[in-house]
């Protein structure tokens, strides 16, 4: 079963057949090894099968990572035999998230869900002796998207173009909204600024369905989130427009009809991925066992499905290519970070 300390339970997951497609290459093998019983979930510590799994999750209720755990969190407690809490705790660009799994008992009973933001662009967290990169260990990657530009349905402009000059007539700028300062959102808002020569302020909110709310009602002209954060839901209602996605190309999963920013004559490509992290000093054994039932989980066609339908398109890393890839990005954007002169600014 699944639990919750911030919002309502979902409806208990099914475990499917597995879908080829849903992960890459270690899960197959992952997947051969279970269905020939050489690694047992539901074998584990004696002192620890009994206890709930707790994954705090760095953003608020209703955001993008907040859906997913909670769809994936049932499938987990299925495949693990225990209880899977989610518990939110917004702030701080996922450092107060972050901290807290950081200090609890490295025994696989105390999870982080969080966005690569907190890894990737820890250039611009505020000071703190927190180090996520030194104190918190990958297990899996769940997901990937990319992020949108929208902005509220009564919004003077419709596309990125028309938003672009409507910025050059404003001498204050546009406000466009993210979860954090800290946050790849936050850097593709500076990105966009720099490559159409306009001026763009971020206006922080606790969660990306925050910032999404806000801009659907007007407050801020723009928002920069995720796909979870306003589709289908404040889309199909119309009180928010989709301008352009991140993507280098038009993802098939959401809708033909959302241009890129690259088509649109501004050279930017960037994702948002998220991820499940446990304390540093996690042994082996534990987190081979939970990045297992992560691949188990996601190779779920029922999963897979609830994913696509709220614009989240699951894809599974192991825990060795998910640090290789949060180093490789680490180092790109920590160059971006450092051209458009951010951390600076904000000091």
């Amino acid at each position: 079963m699944i639990g919750s300390s911030s919002a309502g339970q979902t409806a208990a997951g099914r475990q499917g057949r597995t879908r080829r497609a849903a992960w890459i290459g270690a899960g197959a093998f992952l997947v051969g090894l279970f269905a020939a019983g050489l690694f047992p979930l539901t074998a584990h510590a004696r002192d620890n099968s009994n206890r709930p799994i707790r994954i705090i999750v760095g953003s608020g209720a209703g955001g993008s990572l907040d859906v997913q755990i909670r769809i994936i969190g049932q499938a987990l407690s299925k495949l693990l035999g225990q209880e899977v809490v989610v518990e939110d705790r917004p702030g701080g660009g996922g450092v107060i998230a972050g901290q807290v799994v950081a200090s609890a008992p490295p025994d696989g009973t105390t999870l982080f869900a969080y966005a690569n933001d907190l890894f990737s662009v820890a250039a611009l967290m505020p000071r703190t002796t927190f180090d996520p990169n030194k104190q918190l260990v990958p297990i899996s990657e769940i997901s990937e998207s990319p992020l949108l530009v929208v902005t509220g349905g009564h919004s003077k402009f419709s596309d990125v173009r028309a938003m672009i000059a409507v910025a050059k007539a404003s001498p204050q700028g546009l406000a466009y909204a993210t979860f954090a300062v800290a946050s790849i959102n936050n850097v593709v808002g500076q990105w966009i600024a720099k490559e159409a020569h306009i001026k763009l302020i971020n206006v922080t909110y606790r969660s990306g369905g925050e910032a999404a709310l806000a801009t659907a009602a007007g407050d801020v002209s723009l928002a920069i989130t995720s796909p979870a954060s306003v589709y289908p839901a404040l889309v199909n209602a119309g009180t928010v427009k989709v301008i352009a996605m991140t993507s280098a190309q038009r993802p098939t999963y959401l809708p033909a009809s959302w241009p890129t920013l690259v088509e649109n004559g501004l050279p930017i490509e960037s994702a948002t991925y998220f991820g499940v992290f446990g304390p540093a000093g996690m042994p082996e054994t534990a987190i081979a066992r939970l990045d297992r039932a992560f691949a188990l989980a996601l190779s779920d066609d029922a999963v897979g499905e609830r994913l696509r339908h709220v614009g989240i398109f699951a894809k599974y890393l192991g825990a060795a290519d998910f640090a290789k890839r949060i180093e490789m990005d680490r180092n790109r954007y920590e160059g971006v970070i450092q051209d458009m002169h951010m951390v600076d600014a904000q000091r």
